[in-house]
């Protein structure tokens, strides 16, 4: 069986933590800060950059779907016109065959 003291972690682990305080040192917390605070500000930077690129990415979409939607109603329409000078173009076919047909008989 395990003593208490093998359980919890032994005293020199807590000795080496008690070790930690407060670095009174100027220029060496500036440093730290400075460090910090221009990593931070690249971080925004990079993230305004990104979110300025899906903005723009998003706006270009949305006006290629909305040229692509204009031009499938042109297309619409021309498809539209088309069938109609199809059918007259039948029905002017039949008209002439009638009129013909008696000759022929």
């Amino acid at each position: 069986m395990r003593s208490i003291s093998e359980i919890f972690a032994p005293l020199s682990y807590w000795v080496s933590a008690a070790g930690i305080s407060l670095n009174t040192d100027i220029f060496e917390i500036n440093l730290i800060n400075l460090i910090l605070i221009y990593n931070l500000l690249s971080l925004i930077s990079l993230l305004e950059n990104r979110e300025r690129t899906i903005s723009n990415t998003i706006r270009d979409a949305e006006e290629r779907y909305t040229e692509a939607t204009e031009k499938l109603q042109k297309a619409r329409i021309r498809l539209q016109q088309a069938e109609i000078k199809a059918d007259e173009i039948r029905i002017s076919g039949l008209v002439n065959t009638l009129r013909i047909k008696p000759y022929f008989n």
